[in-house]
């Protein structure tokens, strides 16, 4: 992933607010300016007065009316809809103490598994990702996909339910949890030690694809960029709104182009006396905002269609899955440790795999991915409503990916512990990369 940066500037700072102020005035001062240039020098003056072509002059208002509506309609969404924060979750998700300012060390040593713990939990984590108990809100599709990694996933040379005794009553944070969940290990990303990824900034533990935003000083569910032309990130819940927002703003910017151009183009050949200045900075910005933003939504509609984000895309950063099984009570033999009892309750025992480069986590297929941001139903793509699934917190993987890291940790998994080395033996430890963990 990108390096997020250290430190914030803080949302209290006097340069974002003068920014936050600034930018949407100068965006709806633009599209103000062309608006009246378009209309009233444009279609009223050229092409109703002077050239009497009323017919045309009304359809060019209509529609240009029609196109900026629709823009402003996308940027108020865009500006008004919050990307979506940890600090700010839905009932249950998470459980942050009151009253105290524990650092990121103590954390880490009473941090439970990454699972829906009970709400009286001292810190509840995001929920790692499980095809058997992902939300209900998917469609067919995504179930299908869902199913197929569980069932890649159980395809291992070791099944988990050969280290776990299942007679062990569940903990009263699992007894909601669907039994067919049980068998699907929990995946989520974590730091290298497989302690999660924690912002001392905002002191949270961060979600699959959030990141911190130093300009607005926040961790932001699935963040894409900060974006100042709406004073804000886009992440979550409003990448819709912002990809709508530049979809439209092209179709706006084009019409307006083509028509200005088709009106003006005669006059300059044929009548160049009734030539008005201001279809100069007319013609230029609508050709400058055709020109970038159309590289632009062709960027995201990428993005969009391999679901990926812009950090994600352009990062470099090495990933770490950390993966768990259901909460179990691990019988070691003592054929293979003697120094360790049988019977131990673990808790939840986990492993930590290391991602490929440029592996594509969340991909899950072309139309499940466009799905995925746009909403299932096709009616309301391109309508700047809130139909987008999902809470944020927790995303499917892509089931092939789901697929080999869980095999991989259950390789870990089905490797003898350590014999406690003598004191004249080597004291030398494998990477935690390379062992089997317990988190109790």
């Amino acid at each position: 992933m990108a390096s997020e940066p250290e430190g914030p500037i803080g949302p209290g700072a006097l340069g974002p607010k003068i920014v936050a102020i600034f930018m949407p005035l100068l965006v709806c001062g633009l599209l103000g300016y062309t608006y009246y240039v378009f209309v009233a020098r444009v279609c009223v003056n050229l092409l109703w007065q002077r050239l009497n072509l009323f017919g045309q002059a009304v359809a060019y208002m209509v529609i240009s009316s029609i196109t900026l509506l629709y823009v402003l309609w996308c940027y108020v969404k865009v500006v008004s809809t919050k990307p979506g924060s940890p600090l700010q979750p839905e009932p249950g998700l998470f459980h942050r103490p009151h009253h105290t300012n524990p650092t990121e060390r103590d954390i880490h040593s009473t941090l439970p598994p990454p699972s829906r713990l009970e709400a009286g939990a001292h810190h509840v984590i995001p929920t790692g990702y499980s095809p058997g108990t992902y939300g209900d809100i998917k469609k067919p599709r995504i179930q299908k996909s869902q199913e197929k990694s569980r069932i890649d996933a159980q395809q291992l040379p070791l099944n988990t339910s050969d280290i776990s005794d299942r007679t062990v009553t569940p903990t009263s944070s699992i007894e909601n949890t669907p039994s067919n969940s049980l068998d699907d290990p929990f995946v989520l990303m974590c730091q290298p030690n497989g302690h999660p990824r924690y912002c001392p900034t905002c002191e949270v533990i961060k979600p699959d694809r959030c990141h911190h935003c130093r300009e607005c000083g926040r961790c932001v569910l699935k963040m894409d960029h900060h974006c100042p032309w709406i004073s804000g990130c886009v992440g979550h819940h409003n990448y819709k709104f912002f990809y709508l927002f530049i979809f439209s703003t092209v179709i706006h910017a084009v019409f307006i182009l083509i028509a200005t151009l088709a009106s003006v183009v005669p006059i300059l050949r044929y009548q160049p006396l009734l030539i008005d200045y201001q279809w100069v900075p007319l013609i230029a910005l609508a050709a400058l905002f055709t020109l970038l933003l159309a590289c632009f939504i062709g960027i995201h509609t990428y993005y969009i269609f391999t679901n990926k984000t812009t950090i994600e895309a352009i990062g470099d950063r090495q990933l770490f899955y950390r993966i768990d099984t259901r909460p179990a009570k691990v019988a070691l033999s003592n054929a293979v440790n003697p120094h360790q009892p049988s019977g131990i309750l673990s808790g939840m025992a986990y492993a930590i795999v290391v991602g490929w480069p440029k592996e594509r986590t969340w991909n899950l297929g072309w139309r499940d991915n466009w799905c995925s941001m746009m909403g299932y139903d096709w009616w309301a793509w391109f309508l700047p409503i809130n139909n987008i699934p999902g809470d944020g917190i927790t995303y499917p993987y892509n089931p092939t990916v789901y697929a080999r890291i869980t095999r991989e940790a259950a390789n870990q998994l089905s490797m003898p512990p350590l014999i406690p080395a003598q004191p004249s033996q080597s004291t030398h430890t494998p990477p935690p990369s390379t062992m089997p963990q317990t988190a109790s």
